[in-house]
């Protein structure tokens, strides 16, 4: 029997793999067994969810953190070997928000010094593998001896260790890019895999030039987390009023919030809108529904109990992750109930997260938000320093969506949309090309096939 390792620490993750067709094609073959690694906290919920499928094992295992003072240095240097924007953003966050400023210069000098060479990334890369000694899923490799390794996350902290590993076992190896903004901003792959998937052609660029993989061992594939939105077709707006709690056929505006560090600025914009919707600027009859990030937890907003305009909803399954973070699982539903609150809005406003592409898919128009709400917000609280970000540069420079750079702005591009939702179509036809190529539903069965035609090559091994 062939066997495939798929560590799977993060909702992404499971969107990616278990929600498309990648797991029905890995699957597809009898004498194939998928053994998934995941936290303790979701062990019962994935065993009960997948119940019917005797060649999908689960094992839980902890998320595992660097132990030993090797390891931390090697961590250290690995998420600052980048002289990106992005990484330099997130060194300068860290600053702010732990001060250590002995600490961030030496990250500086990583990212300076080292991490523009291609040659000194090799060589941590081989010192990486042969300084990290412990053999932390050894007893699953000797238990289960397995053909492949899919890490569907290449940066995250126990794929890599997986990769690791299997390298050290010289078990084949292929790895998945989680998401459009990891290559830039999550410090450099420390696991080269044999071969890696790529979502887009910028994908495809960074990889070779940030990851130093070789181009023959890359392939596009797509973005399986937007599979189900080809061929979609709309749910009953009062079905789907009746879920998000909405009054029947009450139109409304889609918020995407930021939390922790930009509660305040959340909250400031929340009240704005509240107002101009209590004063006429904008329809009276207008609702703010304001979806939570699944990974965020609910943190009430006292200041809209009683609110006549202002609602809240919080998709998703949810696991005790950190204080203010939840590891999370979408369900089919969940993602239908996502497309479809973005169709029945009538304009979505988000800070150009993901929600600006998957308003894009639907040709739905976007606003993005980007004005500071504080006097002298510091780097951790700043607004505009998001859009700076080297994944949402590109984005912006295609259009497809208006920016609002002042409150006024925030609603008259607002009743423009309301007006004429057709604006900035062709923006968002562009954005579909460059962000979601090849999008026809089938990337999830590339995914599978790609790992399961790389599983029936690779002839049995002993560990």
């Amino acid at each position: 029997m062939k066997t495939i390792f798929i560590p799977i620490y993060h909702g992404l993750q499971s969107v990616n793999i278990l929600q498309t067709d990648a797991i029905h094609v890995l699957l597809s073959e009898p004498d194939t067994r998928v053994v998934v690694f995941c936290r303790p906290t979701k062990i019962a919920y994935y065993k009960e969810r997948f119940k019917g499928y005797p060649n999908l094992v689960f094992e839980s295992f902890v998320f595992e953190l660097e132990t030993t003072f090797i390891e931390r240095i090697l961590k250290f240097i690995g998420s600052n070997l980048l002289d990106t924007w992005d990484v330099y953003y997130l060194q300068r966050r860290r600053l702010m928000s732990i001060g250590k400023p002995f600490r961030y210069c030496a990250a500086r000098v990583v990212s300076k010094i080292l991490g523009n060479a291609k040659i000194l990334r090799r060589l941590y890369r081989a010192l990486d593998l042969r300084l990290n000694q412990r053999q932390v899923f050894g007893k699953y490799f000797e238990k289960y001896q397995p053909h492949v390794v899919f890490a569907s996350d290449v940066l995250g902290v126990n794929d890599t260790i997986m990769l690791r590993e299997a390298k050290k076992r010289c078990v084949f190896t292929i790895a998945m890019v989680r998401s459009w903004d990891n290559l830039t901003s999550k410090g450099v792959v420390r696991v080269q895999p044999d071969f890696l998937l790529v979502q887009t052609p910028r994908m495809f660029e960074e990889a070779v030039r940030l990851a130093d993989m070789e181009p023959s061992h890359l392939e596009i594939v797509g973005v399986p987390s937007f599979d189900h939105y080809n061929g979609f077709v709309p749910d009953d707006p009062l079905l789907i009023s009746k879920i998000l709690s909405l009054s029947p056929g009450r139109p409304f505006i889609l918020f995407s919030p930021l939390f922790e560090h930009y509660t305040e600025s959340t909250v400031s914009i929340l009240k704005y809108l509240e107002t101009k919707i209590n004063d006429g600027a904008l329809p009276k009859e207008l609702a703010v529904l304001v979806r939570y990030p699944p990974s965020y937890t609910s943190r009430k907003l006292d200041e809209f109990d009683g609110s006549k305009c202002i609602f809240f909803y919080q998709p998703g399954e949810h696991f005790p992750d950190t204080k203010t973070r939840f590891d999370w699982e979408f369900t089919k539903d969940d993602m239908r109930i996502l497309a479809n609150t973005i169709y029945h809005s009538k304009v979505t406003v988000n800070f150009v997260s993901t929600l600006t592409i998957e308003s894009a898919v639907l040709d739905h128009p976007v606003v993005n938000i980007a004005f500071e709400t504080m006097l002298h917000p510091s780097v951790n609280n700043s607004l505009r320093m998001l859009f700076k970000q080297q994944h949402i540069v590109p984005l912006l420079e295609i259009g497809g969506s208006k920016l609002a750079e002042s409150y006024d702005e925030l609603i008259s591009h607002i009743n423009s949309y309301l007006l004429d939702p057709t604006q900035d179509a062709l923006g968002r036809k562009k954005i579909v090309e460059e962000y979601v190529p090849m999008f026809d539903g089938g990337t999830g069965r590339r995914i599978g096939k790609v790992i399961l035609d790389r599983a029936n090559k690779v002839p049995p091994r002993n560990v």
